[in-house]
């Protein structure tokens, strides 16, 4: 009884030293645990939007030219379709007129102002039909020009001759005298044609004999 007393306190020692020494032994082939990753606390107040910001293209820088080169350069248009104004003129003229007894042919002096032959013209024809200073009366102030034209120096006047106009043979060759006399001192005018009512005629008032065109 003692031996097996004895054997059976010796086989339970060494199963607590097995169990022992089996805790003792480290774990090896136990896989370790994944780390769990903590979330941080979420913040549920909106998160304001950032405004987006729009690109600016990108500037092109022009090309060097080589000097040289059949670039156009540009021109300023600018006074290109202004207006030329003309500047008048003015100026001191012989103005022929009678005598208020129709004796003799006066001569006298008007200033003009005029900006082309034109207008000179026609500046000169009007000072013709008005009289003048003390004494001295026109010869046409009567008589109707009708059209004043003046091309390359010949000058051309219609004119309507009312029978009132009619100052007998004496005043119609002072009329024609002072019509020419007024018109050729200008250098730029070379001949007058006068025309009555758009035809030429034989005479003014039936006495004195027109030319076709006069001649300075």
């Amino acid at each position: 009884m003692r031996g097996v007393k004895k054997l059976l306190l010796v086989t339970a020692a060494v199963l607590v030293l097995a169990g022992c020494g089996a805790k003792e032994e480290p774990l090896t082939n136990t896989p370790a645990a994944p780390d769990v990753e903590v979330n941080a606390p979420v913040d549920n107040e909106a998160t304001p939007e950032e405004p987006e910001v729009e690109e600016e293209p990108p500037v092109e820088e022009p090309e060097p030219q080589d000097e040289g080169s059949n670039a156009e350069t540009p021109v300023s248009s600018e006074g290109e379709d202004d207006p030329v104004v003309a500047v008048p003129e003015e100026r001191t003229i012989k103005v022929y007129r009678t005598d208020d007894q129709l004796m003799e042919l006066v001569e006298t002096e008007e200033v003009i102002t005029y900006t082309n032959e034109q207008e000179m013209l026609e500046a000169a024809l009007a000072q013709l039909q008005e009289d003048g200073n003390v004494g001295t009366l026109s010869l046409w102030g009567s008589i109707q020009m009708n059209d004043i034209s003046v091309q390359n120096g010949d000058v051309v006047i219609d004119l309507t001759i009312p029978d009132e106009a009619n100052m007998g043979a004496g005043g119609e060759s002072f009329a024609i005298d002072a019509m020419t006399s007024t018109v050729f001192q200008f250098e730029a005018f070379n001949t007058l044609q006068l025309l009555i009512d758009g035809e030429q005629a034989e005479s003014l008032m039936g006495h004195v004999t027109l030319e076709h065109p006069f001649v300075k």
